[in-house]
């Protein structure tokens, strides 16, 4: 069986090993540990919606680890040309959305 698929297994059959064998894979095989950390926010909304549902007895992503993901700020900036394309889109917007869009672009 392919560790990587879930969809093929019955929501009994998926173990916290199976869990982590995908998620180790990708931190550290793949060397993606942001995904990882975003595959387990995504199957952990799932889990709590299952226990709500009482498909499930226990949120199996509540006792797996987030991936130290060291420097994940991002460095690139828009350029002057980015800016005024984009302050050009959000002009062409009806109020009070224009604003509120220039609110945003304007704090980031």
């Amino acid at each position: 069986m392919n560790e990587s698929l879930l969809n093929s297994l019955q929501l009994s059959q998926i173990t916290k090993t199976k869990i982590l064998k995908i998620l180790d894979k990708k931190a550290y095989t793949d060397t993606h540990p942001t995904q990882a950390n975003q595959i387990k926010i995504v199957l952990s909304s799932m889990y709590s919606f299952a226990v709500k549902r009482d498909l499930v007895d226990a949120n199996l992503m509540s006792s797996i680890p987030t991936y130290a993901t060291g420097d994940s700020k991002r460095h690139r900036y828009y350029s002057e040309s980015e800016v005024s394309e984009i302050w050009g889109h959000i002009e062409l917007m009806p109020s009070p959305t224009k604003q509120a869009f220039q609110i945003l672009f304007l704090l980031g």
